[in-house]
């Protein structure tokens, strides 16, 4: 599979006639320098929760805020000494050194990322939320809530892709808020890859790497045909999907609401105006650009784009799947239902129609 800007900044340069190579040699980006707002400092090892710890490819080492509370406000800062192009990032939120210090400590729930000094819009972060806490006993560390589970450790990272390539100086990331640990308020984060243009990025999994690859050569809603297979099932993205999910939760049929089949596009006829393809990166682009999605594998899951209900309730979250040949088979949408008192929004569903309460059951 061929990719854009990373790859062929190196490829390129293969071809170059030796009588040329040293005129055309490519430069790499400036190395970047990182800092914190805060550290939590450790009584055992000078450093042992600073920001470099984001960037040293272990996910059992992680930066941790040193603020009281959830560290809401705290920010991470990378600097580069001269302007460089980045096309977005990954993060493995939360402390990855074990099942038990990731529970028991604090994870980023919603983020928002500054580029020289300009806010972009807040971000939720998901999680396989489930119920805990104890709102009785007033020893208790946290409250009822929906909070991370072990299932978490299965999909660590998230993945930022911005809408287009922007030019940076400077980039913070900033916690808007927490989900507390079992035990301790603090929060970390175990790992920061960033995407910039003219450095392939370094100390992904391939999974990772693939998913960030294949959204930057698709975020205009059209690209190469050769990233998708040659018939690819795309699902509605009719105003109605949530409602008509809701009615099939809950054993309600209505004639005139219903859940549309999908549509099999050929390579052909993906990019065509009118097309399914093209109607369903339309109304998807804001829930996969500048938000945090999660690579499940050979699945890229989004935030909640819709939603119906209320005491029992159904999300569908955006997701696109992907064959062995690294090509997307299709673009649709996970659905997850649940109800009182249960968990919304954020939720990452495990497979698509698979996830939740239904009406009826016990």
């Amino acid at each position: 599979m061929k990719y854009s800007k990373w790859s062929f900044l190196i490829v390129s340069a293969l071809f170059v006639p030796n009588a040329q190579a040293k005129e055309a040699a490519v430069v790499p980006p400036a190395e970047p320098s990182f800092s914190a707002s805060s550290e939590l400092a450790s009584p055992k090892s000078l450093g042992a929760y600073s920001p470099a710890k984001l960037f040293d490819g272990d996910p059992t080492t992680a930066w941790c805020e040193g603020a009281e509370g959830l560290g809401i406000g705290e920010r991470i800062i990378i600097t580069w000494p001269e302007t460089v192009e980045i096309d977005g990032f990954a993060f493995m939120p939360g402390f990855h050194k074990s099942e038990e210090l990731f529970l028991k400590n604090s994870v980023p729930r919603k983020i928002h990322f500054a580029i020289d000094g300009k806010d972009f819009p807040t971000f939720l972060v998901g999680y396989r939320l489930a119920l805990a806490g104890d709102d009785e006993d007033p020893k208790a560390v946290r409250g009822m809530g929906c909070y991370p589970t072990p299932a978490d450790l299965l999909i660590p990272w998230r993945v930022v892709v911005f809408p287009e390539t922007r030019k940076a100086n400077r980039l913070a990331l900033v916690i808007d808020s927490g989900k507390r640990g079992s035990a301790w308020a603090d929060l970390l984060i175990s790992e920061i890859v960033l995407f910039t243009v003219g450095k392939e990025p370094t100390g992904l999994p391939q999974e990772v790497l693939r998913a960030a690859k294949i959204l930057i050569e698709l975020r205009d809603g059209s690209g190469p045909t050769n990233l998708y297979a040659p018939h690819t099932q795309i699902h509605s993205t009719d105003d109605n999907r949530a409602y008509a999910q809701f009615l099939s939760m809950i054993h309600i049929k209505q004639p005139d609401t219903q859940i549309q089949e999908p549509v099999i596009e050929t390579r052909q006829e993906l990019n065509k105006a009118g097309s399914q393809a093209t109607a369903w990166w339309a109304a998807q682009h804001p829930y996969l650009f500048d938000t945090a999605l999660a690579i499940d594998g050979a699945r890229i899951v989004g935030p909640v784009s819709t939603r119906h209900g209320d005491g029992e309730w159904v999300e569908l979250y955006p997701e696109i799947l992907l064959n062995d040949e690294d090509q997307i088979y299709q673009l649709g949408e996970a659905a997850y239902w649940d109800g009182v008192p249960g968990c919304a929004g954020g939720v990452i569903p495990s497979t698509a129609g698979t996830e939740g309460w239904r009406y009826g059951e016990e």
